[in-house]
């Protein structure tokens, strides 16, 4: 993900790389590449964190930090053990230190997907509940006391009578808007706004 380190006047690339350990657990590292320096840099930490990233890129980047979600509650099977991902992974891109911020506790099961994204500059999360009723939940982090604030319950009309994916999230002029498409059908794809219905 590209990131910027405001202390330095630096961007950053940063990357999770999946590794294997001599106990095969999953890990990842981190790797940054500086901009000013031109060269890959050592983060401060080089101490892996338990989990594979599934995806190269980051999910999405708030004032220039950058974060990494699994995106979907997701069970994968290694080594016949099943491991989950409940959290949200960031990176400082000054020390290259590895955080992870858990989900909001109403994220409880398999059904449910949880898509980062930047809401007024604070990182936000769109929780897709496959329940009946289909349900939409936003929440937005708080950066002061590392607690979830609630902005949104909705059970959209559009999803009680499909089987719709949703594909991610963003604010556009003070909006939410919904991506998603029909499992049946990928190639027909929707846009939902939160607010309106």
């Amino acid at each position: 993900g590209l990131a910027f380190d405001y202390l330095t006047n630096d961007y950053r690339i940063i990357r999770l790389v999946s590794v294997l350990t001599d106990i095969q657990e999953p890990s990842s590292r981190i790797e940054m590449y500086s901009v000013n320096q031109d060269s890959w840099i050592e983060a401060a930490t080089s101490s892996p964190f338990p989990y594979f990233t599934t995806q190269p890129n980051c999910t999405v980047i708030v004032k220039g930090i950058p974060y990494w979600s699994k995106n979907y509650q997701e069970f994968f099977d290694y080594w016949n053990e099943r491991f989950q991902s409940n959290v949200i992974a960031t990176v400082d891109p000054h020390t290259g230190l590895y955080k992870e911020i858990s989900y909001p506790q109403i994220v409880t099961n398999e059904n449910t997907t949880v898509h980062p994204f930047n809401f007024m500059d604070s990182l936000a999360v769109l929780i897709y509940e496959d329940s009946n009723p289909k349900m939409l939940y936003v929440y937005a982090h708080s950066h002061d006391d590392a607690n979830w604030i609630h902005l949104y319950t909705c059970a959209p009309t559009i999803l009680q009578t499909t089987d719709m994916c949703i594909l991610r999230c963003f604010q556009d002029a003070g909006k939410i808007i919904v991506v998603g498409c029909n499992y049946d059908d990928c190639r027909r794809s929707f846009l939902y706004d939160l607010q309106t219905d």
